[in-house]
């Protein structure tokens, strides 16, 4: 998963953050694959250094990956961090204060 300035994790702190995606579903074009489907995990670490809750969420998610050259591009996968922090109990405050650093 790429990382971002709010949503999914980053490389450095994926195992932070226990995940399954279930795919339900793509669509395809020329040079992008789009899929989507649930995000479901515990908040079983620190996350953009908000102690871990230990609780789970479960979020629908859209994830595009585009092609150039016969070669993936880039992915941006889009979800509701607003609702992931209200169910793993994340002080969703904090993940935008923690973003906001991050890009300052």
């Amino acid at each position: 998963m790429p990382p971002c300035a709010i949503g999914v994790p980053s490389a450095s702190t994926l195992a932070s953050v226990t995940t399954t995606s279930l795919y339900q579903g793509f669509a395809a074009g020329d040079d992008v694959l789009v899929g989507w489907g649930v995000l479901s995990g515990t908040n079983g670490g620190e996350w953009l250094g908000v102690e871990p809750t230990g609780g789970r969420f479960a979020v629908r998610f859209t994830n595009v990956a585009t092609f150039r050259e016969g070669r993936m591009a880039g992915e941006s996968i889009y979800f509701d961090v607003a609702t992931l922090c209200e169910q793993a109990g994340v002080p969703l405050d904090a993940i935008r204060a923690a973003a906001q650093a991050r890009t300052a």
